[in-house]
């Protein structure tokens, strides 16, 4: 491509110097079948150049359109990205809570097994001795 360009401005400079009669080309040569050749070669590859350039600003509006649409697509997903960062925050604050729950009832399940351990160790100790038993805790226990 790089080639291709510099051997278009070699083109073009010939040609500009067939106009001028300056440079590469004299004046005898300016108005020869040769001179005549370099123009029309010159002529295909500035058509050429505008068509490829005419392309290349066509593609440049594609990739510009989809670098816009892939913002958009990024801009989405940040947003999803903090929608799901909160959602997850949420779950774990939840499942925090949901856990100091579970650890109380745990707590109070433990306390209350205690309880009934010594309940029924009084009272296995009252038929041992022969003795009614009558709780030592309070109805309010």
């Amino acid at each position: 491509m790089l080639w291709e360009q510099i051997c278009g401005l070699s083109l073009l400079h010939g040609y500009m110097a067939s106009w001028t009669g300056k440079g590469t080309m004299s004046g005898s040569k300016r108005n020869s079948p040769e001179g005549e050749s370099a123009r029309d070669k010159i002529r295909e590859r500035i058509i050429h150049l505008e068509l490829e350039n005419r392309f290349l600003e066509e593609r440049l509006k594609v990739v510009e359109e989809e670098a816009s649409a892939g913002r958009l697509r990024i801009d989405e997903l940040r947003c999803d990205l903090r929608e799901c960062s909160e959602e997850r925050d949420a779950d774990r604050k939840r499942v925090a809570q949901q856990s100091a729950d579970l650890q109380e009832m745990f707590r109070l399940y433990e306390h209350a097994a205690k309880k009934w351990r010594s309940l029924l160790d009084e009272k296995k100790a009252a038929r041992a001795e022969g003795t009614p038993w009558k709780s030592s805790e309070s109805a309010s226990d």
